[in-house]
């Protein structure tokens, strides 16, 4: 019944002051599971350009996206805005080389681990960032096993397993066994 006013509220708050973070914010987090995820981009377009310099509205209109409409391409777009500016912490980096893995640009996100493993101030950081680099090292090393094994049986592989047998990779990556 009253499910259109949420959003027009949030226009009324932040056309009074544009500064106001806080409305921004709440209307990225709520309006999305409400079914309003073209309004929550709305507000958040809106609160960028009142706020060029925070990291939250983009962030957080990354994560809905991601999570509510299930666009990791999209939710990848803000989340490299927020990861862009000064402010933003060193978990937002970390989110958009997760980003950028999971839609399959392994050489981008090759580049953010890297970077950030060899920047990084803190241990913890650097261990996630050479634990994703082991990992992409492993995506890399069964795609070209894929590739050998179609070149020289003129078929994908049915399983990891079958790439052994036939000799194509030595053994099976311990995160891939069961």
């Amino acid at each position: 019944r009253g499910e259109g006013l949420f959003p027009k509220y949030i226009d009324r708050i932040t056309a009074l002051d544009p500064q106001f973070e806080y409305p921004y914010l709440l209307g990225i987090l709520m309006m999305p599971r409400q079914g309003q995820m073209q309004e929550a981009a709305a507000i958040a377009e809106r609160g960028m350009r009142a706020l060029p310099e925070n990291w939250q509205i983009p962030f957080y209109l990354g994560a809905q996206y991601h999570i509510v409409a299930r666009d990791t391409a999209r939710a990848l777009r803000y989340i490299t805005l927020a990861a862009q500016k000064t402010s933003a912490p060193p978990l937002v980096k970390q989110m958009q080389a997760i980003y950028t893995t999971q839609i399959g640009q392994f050489s981008a996100a090759r580049g953010f681990f890297a970077v950030m493993h060899e920047t990084a101030k803190e241990e913890e950081t650097k261990r996630i960032a050479r634990e994703w680099l082991d990992r992409l090292d492993q995506i890399e090393a069964l795609q070209g096993a894929v590739q050998r094994f179609a070149a020289r049986f003129g078929r994908f592989p049915v399983s990891v397993g079958e790439m052994q047998e036939r000799g194509i990779i030595q053994e099976i990556p311990s995160d891939l066994k069961n």
